[in-house]
């Protein structure tokens, strides 16, 4: 077989799980809602890292993992201390993180499946709606904190990595749903936000987003930043903008992402 072969095979896999993900195709009606998405608040943005074989059974979910993942209080990345939702349980697939924003809803999760697939999905926490004095409604997808999930993602699939076998290479999915006429918001510092008179920022013209970026190997910290922020540009540039405003403009965290904001 050869390589051009096996990686038809290997996106073949990662297709048919993008499937169940409603990850597959931005066209869809039920784009990036399925699966643990369901219960999140308001689907804004959904982060997947697919390994080699989305389908194996790599990391056993039991009182180990269990334990294990209820003991992550947070990521660094670089100087910032990122803080993971704090209640743990299991699903039918995967070990879970969330952060309940009522008896039955989620602002937002982020799990590790039987694969050992990381995914991170966003409801309030990726985004939210606000009305404007004549009480029209205005989706605002938050940007800062986006990028800092992408990169939080990527970290963790490193701790997995660590304890468990699992098979590169990778697939990194980001889907953003619902932007067609929503602001950009959660800026750096120095940054206008949406409302301010400065920003004169137009409307997302798309309806989603949806990026996929193949990683041959877990990345370290450099290049898990540089690929996070790889995304934020991506999202800056559907807005139509060429400034790259999750990173801070001014004060303590000049040209880097600011926590304050994620």
């Amino acid at each position: 077989m050869t390589n051009i072969q096996e990686r038809e095979l290997l996106r073949a896999r990662w297709q048919r799980s993008l499937l169940t993900f409603a990850l597959d195709s931005e066209a869809r009606e039920d784009f990036a809602v399925s699966g643990l998405a369901m219960r999140l608040t308001d689907v804004t943005v959904q982060v997947l890292l697919m390994p080699a074989d989305p389908e194996a059974d790599a990391f056993p979910i039991g009182e180990t993992t269990h334990q294990w993942i209820s003991e992550i209080d947070a990521i660094n990345l670089d100087a910032m201390r990122f803080k993971l939702p704090g209640e743990a349980h299991r699903s039918a697939h995967a070990l879970v993180l969330s952060h309940r924003y009522n008896d039955d809803r989620w602002s937002s999760y982020v799990a590790v499946h039987r694969s050992g697939a990381v995914e991170w999905g966003l409801g309030a926490d990726g985004g939210w709606t606000r009305e404007t004095r004549d009480a029209v409604p205005i989706r605002r997808i938050a940007l800062s904190p986006t990028v800092a999930r992408v990169w939080a993602t990527l970290r963790l699939a490193s701790m997995v990595q660590t304890s468990y076998a699992i098979a590169g290479p990778y697939n990194l999915v980001v889907g953003i749903r619902g932007t067609y006429q929503a602001e950009l918001g959660s800026l750096g510092e120095g940054w206008a936000e949406p409302g301010d008179f400065q920003n004169r920022v137009r409307p997302c013209p798309e309806r989603h987003l949806l990026w996929q970026i193949e990683i041959e190997e877990l990345p370290d910290e450099e290049v898990a930043r540089q690929i996070a922020y790889s995304i934020g540009d991506r999202i800056e540039d559907a807005w139509g903008v060429k400034q790259r405003r999750y990173l801070a403009e001014r004060g303590p965290y000049q040209g880097k992402l600011d926590p304050r904001r994620c």
